[in-house]
């Protein structure tokens, strides 16, 4: 398992308690990719998941997609995502029970500027 590179557990419906276990036990690993999408996670998970991938130096991809985030906890995903060491990190969160992904939120925060 120490050459693990893909862990595709999307649509298992994992929830916040299995990620819980998941994540630590995953830290360790040479991941490259890590799908939780459609698990019925909460924000403050896609967070901790965010938190653990900034110290794993082959990270690449995050998937979120389709979880139970809401909109604060997106609009927190995205602050996180900006952080320097993201850049090179493909982080994806569409389809949430929130706004629908981050370029509709990129949308509400541009009209906001607009003082409509």
């Amino acid at each position: 398992m120490s050459e693990l590179k893909v862990l595709d557990i999307g649509d298992c419906l994992i929830r916040d308690h299995g990620a819980r276990i998941i994540l630590p036990a995953i830290s360790k690993l040479p991941l490259k990719k890590l799908d939780l999408g459609f698990n019925e996670l909460s924000g403050q998970i896609g967070c901790d998941a965010l938190e653990l991938i900034r110290s794993m130096k082959s990270f690449e991809t995050l998937i979120l997609d389709g979880n139970e985030f809401g909109d604060t906890w997106i609009e927190k995903i995205k602050e996180l995502k900006q952080h320097k060491d993201f850049e090179f990190f493909s982080i994806s969160i569409k389809e949430d029970e929130g706004i629908s992904d981050v370029s509709e939120l990129e949308l509400v925060e541009a009209l906001e500027k607009t003082n409509l």
